[in-house]
């Protein structure tokens, strides 16, 4: 269902040489996508919404001019976005199903939180595959604090955990995470994640950085970028075109196109969006460069400040560990 939006996009006016703001009463939204613009550094991508006008035309409108017109309607029927039929149907497919949830502070990424709505969480909770994607943010950076909320709220489903991806002009509040205080509760994680490997204590601090760790342990098989699109996976439309990201709105190729040709196409992305600094930093092996869809800021990503404190730690955990054990000659 398309949603019914207003708002302004921009068209260039060749009598006067610049963009002329234009006003619509009504449009349909498709989809988010990515723009970028040329600076003397480099290009700096940013976020647009796609939407389709009543005469048919499609126009790209910065997230800061659009207004959706359905707010109400899109967001309190919850009982329509799931519901048993739905259920017994994907427990039927045995599809695997992620539900977006950043814990008590929801409301305020995400607007809604459906863990709050009884019959929804009920209904999620009777299907068999299921995880939670929760994204540390600047309303919630405490790993503890949010798997405690999921523990007490739906038990032990898994729940990863991603660092949050500034792909838009979003408000600062949401990505204004206090460094110093990150950087005391990471450490804290460390210490407690490096005792349990050594007491080979499988807890959820050590889960927390074994995703990291064996990045170092296995680096010559890791891939151009870190989520493994393209390469684990591939974004298919139901028209058969192939796109470089779920989040993205341009396809690279189509089910038709050699494999060989879209993972061309997709390191090609990744290198096009790379930011200078990634060049030379020590955290690259961890990161890749980070997501391309994100924003660049002073030649690095809006996340690379509290990124590196994370990572930081990862190597702080690695460098523990190689302590700990003694080089053996395994010649007979």
């Amino acid at each position: 269902m398309l949603r019914k939006c207003k708002g302004r996009y921009y068209k260039y006016s060749k009598d006067v040489g610049v963009y002329k703001p234009i006003n619509f009463e009504l449009g349909y939204f498709h989809t988010w996508g990515n723009d970028y613009e040329e600076f003397e550094t480099g290009a700096g991508n940013y976020s647009i919404a796609i939407v389709e006008l009543p005469d048919g035309k499609i126009v790209k409108v910065n997230p800061n001019d659009l207004k959706f017109l359905d707010t109400k309607e899109y967001l309190e029927p919850l009982e329509m976005k799931l519901t048993k039929e739905k259920v017994e149907f994907i427990n039927k497919y045995n599809i695997n199903i992620a539900l977006s949830n950043d814990g008590i502070n929801t409301k305020d990424t995400r607007n809604i939180n459906i863990l709050d709505n009884d019959k929804i969480k009920d209904l999620f909770m009777s299907i068999n595959n299921k995880e939670i994607c929760a994204v540390i943010s600047g309303y919630n950076y405490n790993y503890q604090e949010l798997l405690d909320y999921f523990h007490n709220k739906i038990g032990d489903v898994h729940v990863n955990i991603e660092n949050l991806k500034v792909t838009w002009d979003m408000p600062q509040d949401i990505y204004n995470i206090n460094i110093d205080k990150y950087k005391e509760h990471i450490h804290k994680l460390a210490e407690i994640a490096y005792k349990d490997i050594l007491n080979m204590n499988m807890s959820r601090e050590v889960m927390i950085f074994l995703p990291y760790l064996n990045r170092i342990a296995n680096y010559q098989n890791t891939t151009p970028i870190t989520c493994g699109q393209m390469y684990f996976s591939m974004n298919i439309d139901l028209s058969g075109n192939i796109y470089n990201c779920h989040n993205s709105s341009i396809p690279i190729g189509t089910v038709k196109d050699n494999r060989l040709y879209l993972l061309e196409q997709q390191d090609k992305w990744i290198r096009d969006n790379m930011p200078v600094n990634c060049k030379n930093c020590r955290y690259f092996l961890l990161c890749k460069g980070g997501c391309p869809n994100e924003l660049i800021k002073n030649n690095e990503r809006y996340s690379c400040s509290y990124l590196k404190v994370f990572y930081e730690q990862v190597y702080w955990i690695a460098n523990m560990l190689e302590n700990q054990f003694e080089t053996v000659d395994l010649e007979v």
